[in-house]
C-alpha cells in the first residue's frame, strides 16, 4: 500500500517523500515495514512514540485519573501523556501530571519501562516515574474527568495492561 490507511487501523501510511515530494514505495528493512523514495532514497519508518506517567502513592493510596475521551474513555489510568518534540522525558512527566491532576510533583526516579501494544496501530514506549506531591491542588484537567487516590487492593477498571503491571509491582 502506497498511501491511505493501514487495513484495520487508523494509521495513515505516508504517501509522499518529506524530502522531495516523490511518491513512496512500500518496502521492508530488516523485517520492519518502511516506505522508500525512489528518487532520493529517503526511508520513512513507522516507530512507536514515547509516553510518560507518574506514580504518586500517598498513605498507601495510588493516584489515578479517569480518561475523558478516546478508546479508553471512562476507564482509569496512572496520569500519563506523550513527550513533546524537544521536551525532556522528565519535564514531560511533570507537565502531564500537572495538566491532568493539578498537582506539582518532584520525580523520584524510574519505576518501570514497558512497550504498549494494546493499540497495535499506535504503539508507544512508556516510562513510569515515581513522584512526590510538592504542591498544587488535586483536580481533574486536560483529558482527565476525575482524579483521585485509590487503595491498591480496590482499584477501578484500568485502561491499560501496562498500568496493571506497574501497579502489581507496588
Amino acid at each position: 500500500m502506497v498511501g491511505g490507511a493501514v487495513p484495520g487501523s487508523d494509521y495513515a501510511v505516508p504517501r509522499f517523500c518529506i524530502r522531495c515530494g516523490t511518491e513512496l514505495d512500500p518496502t521492508t528493512v530488516h523485517g520492519e515495514p518502511a516506505w522508500q523514495c525512489p528518487a532520493c532514497g529517503y526511508r520513512h519508518f513507522r516507530r512507536p512514540t514515547v509516553g510518560v506517567a507518574v506514580v504518586v502513592v500517598e498513605a498507601g493510596l495510588v493516584l489515578l485519573v479517569q480518561r475523558g475521551y478516546g478508546a479508553k474513555a471512562g476507564l482509569w489510568c496512572i496520569p500519563c501523556g506523550h513527550v513533546g518534540w524537544d521536551e525532556d522525558v522528565r519535564d514531560a512527566a511533570i507537565r502531564e501530571i500537572r495538566e491532568e491532576t493539578g498537582l506539582d510533583v518532584e520525580l523520584d526516579g524510574v519505576v518501570a519501562v514497558h512497550s504498549n501494544f494494546w493499540r497495535i496501530e499506535r504503539q508507544t514506549v512508556g516510562v513510569w516515574f515515581g513522584g512526590r506531591r510538592v504542591g498544587g491542588e488535586l483536580r481533574p484537567g486536560d483529558d482527565a474527568v476525575d482524579a483521585r487516590f485509590f487503595s491498591l487492593n480496590n482499584l477501578p477498571e484500568l485502561a491499560f495492561p501496562t498500568d496493571e503491571l506497574v501497579l502489581a509491582q507496588l
